[in-house]
């Protein structure tokens, strides 16, 4: 039993050590995100050992209740991990937690039901596995979170990287499939190594992105600016350049508070309506820029109109500028470019010029402009 455990276990216990020490060891996330992965990690490890423990009572030439208790105890676990996956990225009211457990709660009733009636699933007097009525309950369960899970990932990164939440669609697809394979197929012993690779990781993923992003406003970090712009330059159709206006005065008569509130509502309205053309950045203080992917300037001009007429609504304005790039021109102009914009919009907005009718020029046309010190 050791040999065979160890044989079809090992490469998963060794990925959820991994991950339990990961976790432990790991001050990106707070207290409640590392838990809720533990929590997951741990139910993993006892999925392992309920699966070997299982198997051997399997050979027995007739059924014994620990191997009823045993199964209904696998598929009370498994809908939880994407559970856990769910609830680390947002936080729920009580009410809402409550409802969004209901579907762990009956799937565990349904499953150690097992004990005493035959709604789930039970075993012949020569020991076989026989499903009842009610045993598809556990993967309408693990179906229900996984689909939820893409759901809320589609919605968190929409309006920041499309290509993040492909792979999170990826690591679920892989937990999805290998359920598939056991259940449907009769493959043994890959859901749970499968399972132990999903969890870690999305916990590598979120790990990574936590670095990546701007822990108040949540968008991405100058640094990851650069990487982009530089990475799918060939994409790239414009640069904005966006200033919050007068968040040292905020600061200074209102307390910090009260300018963290500025950023953070400036930044969820810029995300309200970039679509997934586009990425914002935080790369200063109260500076901002979104990179556009094949937009032509009408849609830049229209992105900008409705950033600006959303914002009329709160207590908040911020100067606006942008340039339209194609490479191979230098990147560095466009956010000169796009910059000298903004800062024509910041003096205009404070009484010193008219407004500017024409567009930003592309880069490439005209002289060298002014540039931002820094950026250069």
């Amino acid at each position: 039993m050791v040999f065979e455990f160890v044989e079809n276990s090992f490469v998963a216990v060794a990925i959820t050590s991994f991950l339990i020490l990961f976790a432990f060891t790991n001050n990106n996330f707070d207290k409640r995100t590392n838990n809720l992965f533990l929590a997951a990690a741990f139910c993993i490890l006892i999925l392992i050992v309920e699966e070997a423990w299982e198997a051997q009572l399997a050979l027995a030439a007739s059924p014994a209740a620990l191997r009823t208790a045993l199964s209904a105890l696998g598929y009370s676990l498994r809908p939880m991990i994407p559970y856990f996956l769910i609830i680390t990225q947002k936080k729920y009211s009580s009410a809402r937690l409550a409802l969004l457990s209901a579907p762990l709660l009956c799937n565990a009733l349904v499953s150690f039901s097992a004990l005493f009636c035959n709604l789930a699933f039970w075993y012949t007097p020569d020991n076989v596995f026989v499903r009842g009525p009610l045993g598809g309950a556990p993967f309408l369960a693990a179906a229900f979170y996984a689909a939820l899970l893409l759901v809320q990932t589609a919605r968190e990164f929409r309006k920041g990287s499309f290509k993040e939440a492909l792979i999170v669609s990826a690591i679920v697809l892989l937990a999805l499939l290998s359920t598939a394979m056991e259940s449907l197929l009769g493959f043994r012993f890959i859901q749970n190594p499968c399972m132990a690779t999903s969890v870690t990781f999305f916990y590598l993923f979120l790990n990574s992105n936590q670095n990546n992003r701007d822990p108040l406003t949540g968008a991405l970090t100058r640094r990851r600016f650069y990487l982009d712009a530089d990475k799918y330059r060939g994409a790239l159709a414009a640069v904005i350049s966006l200033d919050l206006n007068d968040l040292k005065s905020l600061n200074d008569h209102y307390g910090h508070t009260e300018g963290d509130k500025a950023l953070v509502t400036l930044a969820r309205t810029i995300k309200k309506h970039m679509g997934s053309r586009a990425s914002l950045y935080r790369v200063g203080g109260d500076e901002f820029m979104i990179l556009c992917y094949k937009l032509d300037e009408r849609a830049v001009r229209s992105l900008i109109g409705r950033i600006r007429g959303d914002l009329e609504q709160t207590d908040y304005r911020c100067a606006i500028g942008y340039a339209m790039y194609s490479y191979p021109f230098a990147f560095d102009r466009a956010c000169q470019t796009a910059d000298r914009d903004m800062y024509e919009d910041k003096r205009r907005m404070k009484g010193e010029m008219p407004s500017r009718q024409s567009p930003a020029p592309a880069v490439g046309e005209g002289g060298p402009p002014a540039g931002r010190p820094g950026q250069n």
